[in-house]
């Protein structure tokens, strides 16, 4: 009968303990120092939030034996611009089990490291019988994604993130100070795929600020092989004169873009200059117009107005022929799919729309267009009407530090911009940039495409 009795008190007891709650008393993510931008607030995707309450209870009720946990309302969100920082907070009257969750990503006191935290503590009657916090540093899969405005991660990987951190403060996960890397260099090549179908790969290397007024180095490689280089220079002196030749653009793409049919009554209002040389020795020059359109007296013949438009004309020299000539213009889209959740990321004043630049033009008899989606890092490449290149402006190179000629220190702690002259290009470290190309184009046409490219960084810098 005593054991009978032993044995009825052990499984009420067990009962007991299984029925009592856990109370999560502080539930809270924070961002302090770093732009929403790069570091979305996902807890808005209704999705996310339910995944980590379930996630987080379950964690919870296998560590505490438990069977019921109540959560706050919501899962607090906070952005810190100043010094404070997330404090472990618990109410005054103690309850049976309370647990505090406390997780941070913030940029490092000093430079550009970017960490992510977290604390749980868990009291019981009053008495602490866990307190951790982990810690690890942040690193997106490219440069380019660090020294820019895109999000660092995506819903699924915050998720996951932020559950993994949770284990190893539970002791689920044995904790290891490891670097925490976001993303994939893969993710830029699955987009291209919706593009156009994949049939060779290449790889332009850089060194010096592309797209900028700043001379550069470049490099096109299929695998290890370099199939060409080029070097440009920003603002060389022509050593022979050349006077702007309107009748040099063809009519059809002008008036298109224009709407002016008189081309011939064009001057250059003002021009920048550029020359490149390649592995074959020839320096090949390139020229941008801004021009205006000449209205004349009916009595003398004189210019009485001038007036500036656009878009500007481009024309492309090999020693002394014309080898190109292009129009490039720029116009400001709203953000393709945007939405109410966008919103929420944009900071401040920012613009809801995107810079893309067009080059059109006539590359040795050849048309070609050239389309620059700033917000999708990417440069689709035409040739006679037909998209037959996309290439990448995201630095594929996860050795490199730089991203269009800016440069971040080794240890995180300064970022530079500029350029020396001449830069010189190692490929180990260089920047390195994706060029996806379909099946039927060859190497001699995709060199002829990096000289489109080229006609493209040199209109997009100086304009």
């Amino acid at each position: 009968m005593r054991t009978i009795a032993i044995f009825f008190f052990a499984v009420v007891s067990a009962i007991s303990t299984k029925a009592q709650s856990t109370q999560v008393v502080q539930l809270e993510h924070s961002l302090r120092w770093a732009p929403e931008s790069n570091f979305p607030n996902f807890l808005e995707d209704r999705t996310v939030k339910e995944t980590l309450l379930d996630e987080i209870g379950d964690r919870l009720a296998s560590k505490l034996n438990v069977t019921d946990i109540v959560f706050p309302g919501a899962i607090q969100y906070r952005m810190i611009s100043g010094f404070g920082k997330t404090k472990i907070k618990f109410p005054k009257s103690s309850g049976d089990t309370q647990v505090a969750i406390a997780s941070a990503i913030t940029r490092a006191t000093v430079g550009y490291s970017m960490l992510w935290s977290m604390q749980v503590v868990i009291k019981k009657k009053g008495k602490t019988i866990l307190d951790k916090e982990v810690e690890h540093e942040l690193e997106p899969y490219s440069m380019s994604i660090r020294l820019s405005a895109k999000p660092w991660l995506e819903a699924s990987e915050f998720t996951e993130t932020f559950l993994f951190l949770l284990d190893e403060c539970l002791g689920n996960q044995a904790y290891k100070t490891e670097t925490i890397q976001f993303g994939s260099i893969e993710i830029v090549r699955k987009q291209v795929e919706k593009i156009i179908p994949i049939g060779n790969e290449y790889r332009l290397a850089v060194a010096g600020a592309m797209m900028t007024e700043a001379d550069a180095t470049y490099q096109l490689l299929k695998d290890s092989v370099v199939l060409h280089d080029f070097y440009y220079k920003d603002k060389e002196e022509w050593d022979f004169n050349l006077t702007f030749a309107p009748q040099s653009i063809f009519p059809s793409i002008f008036s298109e873009i224009t709407g002016i049919e008189t081309y011939y009554t064009l001057e250059s209002k003002e021009k920048r200059f550029g020359t490149l040389t390649t592995s074959d020795g020839i320096k090949r020059r390139l020229r941008l117009d801004w021009l205006t359109e000449l209205r004349k007296s009916a009595v003398d013949n004189e210019v009485v107005e001038g007036q500036i438009i656009s878009p500007i004309t481009g024309q492309f020299f090999e020693k002394d022929s014309l080898i190109s000539h292009f129009i490039v213009y720029s116009e400001q889209r709203p953000i393709q799919n945007f939405s109410l959740r966008n919103a929420h990321f944009q900071q401040g004043d920012e613009d809801w729309s995107e810079t893309v630049f067009t080059v059109v033009g006539n590359f040795k008899g050849r048309p070609f267009a050239v389309n620059y989606n700033e917000a999708d890092a990417r440069v689709l490449i035409s040739l006679e009407g037909k998209t037959v290149a996309v290439l990448s402006v995201i630095n594929s190179n996860p050795a490199s530090l730089s991203a269009g000629g800016v440069r971040m220190s080794k240890n995180k702690r300064v970022i530079t911009s500029g350029s020396i002259k001449k830069p010189k290009l190692e490929v180990g470290s260089a920047e390195w940039y994706p060029l996806y190309v379909v099946e039927n184009i060859g190497e001699e046409e995709t060199i002829e495409m990096g000289f489109i490219l080229m006609l493209l960084f040199f209109a997009v810098g100086q304009a």
